[in-house]
């Protein structure tokens, strides 16, 4: 974290919370809150849809003021998941803790866009891409066109991964 805040970024996405440990997850969340950097953390058993881990892990962690938001899963449409699927969890998260947004890291916005409160689209995917630019930029606009046309408010935020992104843009 130190590194990172010194760089400049100031948020970052864990994988899983330290499978499930807490004192794991409070250890990390506490190094997060030291250096000043938001954390768009996802949780452990979301994907089985274990709402009884899952809500252990929302009151064991909320009270970290780093936690910005709660993410689902990341690819959610490439692991089966329903946008019917994602807003009811994302439903029984909220009424454990209203207070933050719960995210989820897409490649598809049109099909989440009201299903979640930020959409996250990740081009991680686009780095094969002959023209990745443009793939990008084409990402982007359709997930703000998603987001202005959903039922529910949803944010976008594009998650750059740190990859070789050296290999995206010669």
């Amino acid at each position: 974290f130190k590194e990172m805040a010194q760089a400049g970024f100031n948020t970052v996405q864990n994988y899983g919370t330290a499978h499930g440990r807490a004192e794991a997850t409070d250890a990390y969340l506490d190094l997060a809150d030291r250096y000043g950097m938001w954390v768009l953390m996802q949780l452990t058993g979301v994907e089985g849809m274990h709402y009884d881990a899952i809500q252990e892990q929302l009151s064991a962690s909320s009270h970290h003021p780093s936690v910005l938001t709660w993410l689902l899963v990341a690819e959610g449409a490439m692991k089966g998941w329903s946008p019917v699927r994602a807003r009811a969890l994302r439903d029984f998260m909220r009424r454990i803790d209203p207070s933050r947004p719960v995210g989820m890291v897409v490649r598809d916005c049109l099909n989440y866009a009201g299903a979640v409160d930020l959409l996250l689209p990740d081009p991680y995917t686009l780095r094969t891409s002959p023209s990745p630019q443009y793939e990008l930029y084409d990402m982007l606009v359709d997930c703000r066109a998603a987001s202005d046309s959903a039922t529910e408010p949803t944010s976008v935020v594009s998650l750059l991964q740190g990859f070789k992104f050296e290999d995206w843009f010669d």
